[in-house]
């Protein structure tokens, strides 16, 4: 038996079947924030993806799905089985925000019952390189900018979604990390600093995702954002398309110029 063969094809009919009942036309995901926005207008006119992850990084995406599910059900057994206090405590709750349109689902978050605050937080699990990266001697603490700029926008939805909240920085926002490597867990606190720089880039993306009709007006790694980081193309779902597209849009300015 083949038992990884078999593995991948069940990763891979979940994989699709899950983008088949979330796909939202003409949204963006939260959590894609920080996101090359040439990914982000792929994703937003629901082009096929030409690359999927290898085997292995299935893997590692389902690992992480695992850890957090398993985050996902002792939260509702706290709140179930335990907690009486003054906050609300919600999982995977989903949030709209009203100026973009973005839609999300916080992990877990605590509303206060009656005051105007209250605490977001985001799983993430790691290996020790990115672990190093974050929590080591020579940390570059948001080294994954892309993380503080999904949970600061994942504030600012519920600011926009919950009555009881006035202002974004009436949230407090953070991290849980697990290491993969042994188990370790972690708290990060998110800084508010995250909450201008998610405004600036949702203006950025939505309005290069709907005023940009033609692929061909983008120019790849000339336009501000695309990407914001080389190594994003490595684990991007439409690599090959979007080189296929940079190569024509090079015969095309070579042919114009001779």
């Amino acid at each position: 038996m083949d038992l990884e063969s078999i593995y991948s094809q069940y990763l891979n009919n979940k994989s699709r079947l899950y983008k088949k009942e979330n796909y939202q036309p003409e949204r963006f995901s939260a959590s894609s924030a920080g996101s090359c926005l040439k990914k982000q207008w792929y994703r937003f006119h629901n082009i096929e993806e030409s690359d999927i992850p290898d085997k292995q990084g299935m893997r590692k995406m389902r690992l992480g799905t695992i850890v957090h599910k398993d985050f996902e059900k002792a939260v509702k057994f706290y709140i179930d089985k335990i907690y009486r206090g003054d906050y609300n405590i919600k999982t995977e709750h989903e949030v709209k925000l009203e100026n973009w349109p973005i839609t999300g689902h916080i992990d877990v978050a605590m509303i206060h019952k009656s005051e105007n605050r209250a605490w977001i937080w985001d799983y993430k699990t790691a290996a020790m390189h990115s672990w190093k990266l974050t929590f080591g001697r020579k940390a570059n603490p948001f080294h994954h900018r892309n993380y503080g700029l999904q949970v600061a926008t994942y504030a600012i939805g519920l600011c926009n979604t919950e009555n009881t909240i006035e202002s974004y920085f009436d949230i407090e926002m953070g991290l849980i990390w697990y290491k993969k490597d042994d188990s370790f867990m972690r708290d990060q606190e998110v800084p508010e600093q995250f909450i201008y720089e998610a405004h600036d880039y949702w203006d950025d993306a939505v309005k290069f995702a709907t005023e940009i009709e033609d692929e061909t007006e983008i120019k790849a790694k000339l336009d501000k954002g695309i990407p914001f980081k080389s190594w994003e193309c490595n684990y991007c779902n439409w690599k090959t398309i979007c080189h296929e597209q940079i190569k024509g849009t090079k015969i095309k300015e070579k042919e114009y110029a001779s």
